[in-house]
Formats: structure tokens, sequence, C-alpha cells
């Protein structure tokens, strides 16, 4: 199980827990619910676990489904451009947790793996201003600077500041005051 999976189902649980504590009225724990007849798993300490035994292909068939194993296989990725994409995804999770640091050295990664464009990960521009201004920057560091220009144009572009009281229209302009002079 991936860990964005496990933060969405610890993410659920959470909301469900005080969805509960809404009903009830009380504060609902993790050690609220109480097992009758429950027996004990035993602990097998580690000197008595089997050493590893080896695994089959197909081991493992359930966690992704039969499509998606083939699409896999037929991706025709290098092995460094997975690894450049898989650490942009990790700059993107960073960038989207507000860390642009962070995101910036996954980037600054990823781009020494590959030459990828970083533009082009899905939910890049939902990110924060400054984990993209962050993917410039690893841009530069990777000596990509016109990609760093372009990117750079496109935040100033499309995230610049805008106002947060909207002005308001001038309908009527009022007269000019001529002087003596006739201007």
């Amino acid at each position: 199980m991936s860990e964005m999976a496990i933060l969405d189902l610890r993410m659920r649980w959470l909301a469900f827990r005080d969805g509960l504590r809404k009903i009830f009225g009380r504060p609902m724990t993790d050690h609220t619910l109480v097992l009758e007849n429950v027996r004990p798993v035993p602990v097998i300490p580690r000197s008595m676990e089997p050493e590893s035994s080896p695994v089959e292909p197909d081991a493992f068939r359930w966690r992704r489904h039969p499509l998606l194993r083939s699409a896999a296989a037929k991706s025709g990725l290098s092995p460094k451009e997975q690894r450049a994409r898989r650490l942009a995804v990790q700059g993107l999770y960073a960038g989207l947790r507000g860390d642009s640091e962070q995101a910036m050295q996954f980037f600054t990664y990823a781009l020494s793996e590959a030459p990828i464009d970083l533009c082009g990960i899905p939910s890049f521009w939902q990110m924060p201003r400054g984990a993209i201004v962050a993917a410039a920057d690893a841009y530069e560091a990777d000596g990509r600077l016109r990609d760093a220009t372009a990117l750079r144009a496109r935040i100033r572009a499309e995230l610049r500041p805008r106002n947060v009281v909207q002005l308001r229209p001038v309908d009527v302009l009022p007269e000019r005051q001529q002087s003596a002079g006739g201007s």
C-alpha cells in the first residue's frame, strides 16, 4: 500500500471519528471499541521467523490490475526516466504540503536523472506559488535556463497578485476645469 493511500485512509478515519464525536457528544478514541471473545495473536520472536523464502513472480499479482501490469511493462521508459518521474512526483507532493525547499530538492534530483518537463506533471499548477518557483529554481540549478525563464514568465502571467478589494469602475469622469489659458 502506498504512503498516499495510507494517508488517505488516516484522513478518512479522522473524519469518521469526528462525525461520531458530533453524534454521540463524547470523545471517541482509537481504544473505545472493545471486542469480546478475541483471542490474542501470538508474537513470534525474530529468531523463530522463517528465513526469506523465494517469492513466486505472481505472488503479489493482486496488488495491481492486469491491464495496469501490462501497461507498466509497455511504458517504454528507461529506468532513469521512471526514477526521474517518481522523484518529480515526490517533489509535487512536497510542494502541495507547502515544503518548497524539499520540493526543490526533489525537482533538482529528478532533473539530474533525466530531462523531464516538470510542468507536465498532473496537478503541477495546483501547487502554491513558492513550490512552482522552486521548480524554476531547480531548472536553473540543472542548467536549463530557457525552461526556467519560460516557467518564470508563466508564473508572472498566471500567478500575478490580484487586488483584494475589487476596484469600483468610474462611470462619470469629473469635468475638466479650464484655466484662463484655455487648457
